[in-house]
């Protein structure tokens, strides 16, 4: 017997599977690094750049680390090698299903996105996930028609909702989402808007300064509550003798009009 002979506790099924197999897709490939507490494959810290292997990855156990390795994932793989400066020993428990499959292919694509906007600062999104070998959905947004959408985050897999915070008030918003795994990502789902709402501002009137025989300066706090805002201030039993004073959408604002008699 081979000094580096290495056992592997897997089912004969995916020991058949193993043979001869190769991804016919690009696919990542992840290497056994054995850095965590455990020797658990669930663990990200086991594994190179502390991700562990998704849908349509490679596995490889080599040199890197001898550590036995306890396999716990529910996975399809495009490929697990087993290579020669590899001395521990993989088990696979037996309530875990790994299958080496050489067609492993991106997700489909969600549907039914839809976007509801619920206060001044946060739409809620919702979807119908149409694929069951995706690694996640990857959420995009824009702000308005001439917008450029960027990702904004990504939620795990079955997770068919995301709620958007930290919005302005009164904007418009466009989302889109597509789900991922390791071959790739599928195609984008249909695109929707929603507008937050907005709030009304507030003013406070405060005591005037500078008061003589002629003139005075008017004084007010306004907090324009993310919204574009213009403050009138109103002098006299007339409403034409009024002064306009324009306010930013996001800060507060202390409005002055100095006022001739």
């Amino acid at each position: 017997m081979q000094k580096s002979m290495k056992t592997i506790f897997i089912s004969l099924l995916v020991v058949m599977l193993l043979v001869g197999f190769s991804s016919s897709v690009s696919a990542a490939t992840v290497t056994w690094s054995g850095g965590g507490l455990d020797n658990l494959a669930s663990n990200p810290a086991n594994w190179s750049g502390n991700i562990v292997p998704q849908y349509g990855d490679d596995a490889i156990f080599d040199g890197t680390s001898i550590k036995n390795s306890t396999w716990d994932l529910n996975l399809t793989l495009a490929g697990l090698t087993i290579k020669s400066g590899y001395t521990g020993k993989v088990t696979k428990i037996s309530a875990v299903s790994l299958v080496i499959a050489k067609n492993v292919v991106p997700p489909s694509a969600p549907s039914g996105l839809t976007a509801t906007a619920i206060s001044s600062s946060q739409i809620n999104l919702s979807w119908t996930d149409n694929s069951n070998n995706e690694a996640g959905f990857k959420i995009e947004r824009k702000t308005g028609v001439g917008g450029i959408y960027n990702q904004i985050a990504t939620v795990g897999a079955n997770i068919a909702t995301y709620s958007n915070t930290g919005l302005l008030t009164g904007t418009t918003y466009y989302y889109r989402i597509k789900a991922y795994n390791g071959v790739g990502d599928s195609a984008y789902s249909n695109e929707v808007s929603a507008t937050t709402t907005a709030v009304a501002p507030t003013a406070t009137t405060n005591p005037a300064t500078n008061v003589n025989g002629n003139s005075a300066t008017l004084n007010a706090t306004v907090n324009p509550n993310g919204s574009e805002t213009t403050v009138y201030f109103q002098w006299g039993t007339r409403e034409w003798n009024q002064q306009c004073f324009c306010v930013s959408q996001h800060n507060r604002a202390f409005a002055k009009y100095y006022l001739s008699l």
